[in-house]
């Protein structure tokens, strides 16, 4: 868990006041190390970064895992007091939220005998492990004040290198000065500090977006309500002016539906003054039969009259035609008639001539009893045709 996400859940939780007001001082006075930490966000910064920290020096000695143990476990402490508080809040529970801080602070605080990854005496306990590994756990318990086993030789080498080093020798392995140590203490405790400060500002700051964010969200939602019940009371009055409306357009309706009812029935049925449209619906429903009945007459005599005139065009033009070919026929005899027969006429034989005269007098006869008959054919259509005319118009 981050400490990004740690200001999130503070400021969304309903103990924020209880959890930026936390404090705690840690007192390492084996290293020179007296912190106080204000605000739950700043105190899991510290013993995350101290986690990360050790996480960067590697492969530790023996002697300071148990320093770097307590800070992951205390990481841990806060992460499942962070964990259990969404799944079960603390004001639901038979213990109040300061019972259950006080509870952690004192976790906190406890084992005071561990160093932090960036003290001077870590560096010193890694390289004392790297160039003599069995004597850095005299060094230890010696810089933790605990009990030191006399009876080990490499136990009191640790020791000595250690007074050695606290006392400023000028060793290779253990060289320091009290100015660089100064110095650097006190920039790590100013940098605490005023990681302490913005922390608890960045907090307080989140836990004020937070709160002026639920303030929104109220105001809001009661703005909404207000609206609503507005929206719902001029709903229900325009519901009713409606209703009012819509019944006092009915009844006109109705009244309406009413006049025009009469009129339409003085105007169907009819009254004393004035015919009625039933009746002259009648009589011209009678009037239109009658024509119908002499309209189907008339249109046959019309057709008839049409038909019979195109016959008469027909034969008259047909009549034209022959008489056209009668008269080309004749010249064609007449001038290419045989040599033969005109001789056949001066002489004794007149067989020629005869038979000759039968065949020209027979197609002559012939072709005057077509055009007769086309003629018959050509008048009788035209005189039928103008009787159809007269008939159509007589109808």
């Amino acid at each position: 868990m981050t400490t990004a996400e740690v200001r999130e859940f503070i400021a969304s939780s309903p103990h924020a006041d209880e959890l930026n007001a936390m404090e705690i001082t840690l007192d390492y006075p084996h290293i020179d190390f007296h912190q106080t930490f204000k605000g739950f966000s700043a105190i899991y910064q510290f013993f995350s970064q101290q986690v990360d920290g050790w996480e960067k020096l590697g492969d530790l000695p023996e002697a300071l895992r148990d320093s770097k143990g307590s800070f992951v476990s205390k990481k841990a402490r806060l992460i499942a007091f962070l964990e259990k508080s969404k799944t079960q809040p603390y004001s639901y529970k038979r213990y109040s939220i300061k019972d259950e801080i006080n509870s952690l602070i004192q976790n906190l605080m406890g084992n005071r005998n561990v160093l932090t990854y960036e003290s001077t005496y870590t560096k010193f306990l890694i390289d004392l492990n790297n160039h003599f590994p069995k004597s850095t756990k005299g060094a230890y318990q010696y810089i933790t004040l605990q009990s030191i086993n006399t009876n080990s030789h490499n136990d009191i080498k640790g020791i000595l290198m250690t007074h050695d080093f606290d006392s400023k020798q000028d060793l290779k392995l253990t060289e320091r000065t009290e100015q660089e140590e100064t110095s650097i203490s006190e920039v790590i405790s100013n940098l605490r500090k005023q990681l302490n400060e913005l922390e608890i500002q960045t907090t307080e700051n989140l836990t004020k977006v937070q709160q002026d964010y639920q303030q929104y969200v109220t105001q809001t939602e009661q703005d909404y309500q207000q609206q609503l019940s507005q929206t719902q009371q001029d709903y229900k009055e325009h519901i009713t002016q409606t209703k009012q409306d819509y019944e006092q357009h009915l009844k006109t309706l109705n009244n309406l539906r009413t006049e025009q009812e009469q009129q339409f029935n003085t105007w169907y049925n009819g009254d004393q003054d004035q015919i009625g449209v039933k009746d002259k619906m009648v009589k011209l429903e009678t009037f239109y039969e009658e024509q119908l009945r002499l309209k189907k007459p008339a249109e046959y005599w019309e057709k008839r009259a049409k038909k019979l005139r195109i016959q008469g065009w027909i034969s008259f033009i047909a009549l034209i035609v022959f008489v056209v070919l009668v008269i080309w026929t004749l010249g064609e005899l007449l001038w290419r008639t045989p040599e033969q027969i005109y001789t056949s006429f001066f002489e004794k034989d007149k067989s020629a001539a005869i038979r000759w005269s039968v065949i020209y007098i027979t197609l002559v006869s012939f072709m005057a009893f077509c055009i007769r008959a086309i003629t018959k054919v050509m008048f009788s259509a035209f005189h039928l045709a103008r009787d159809s005319e007269e008939r159509n118009t007589l109808t």
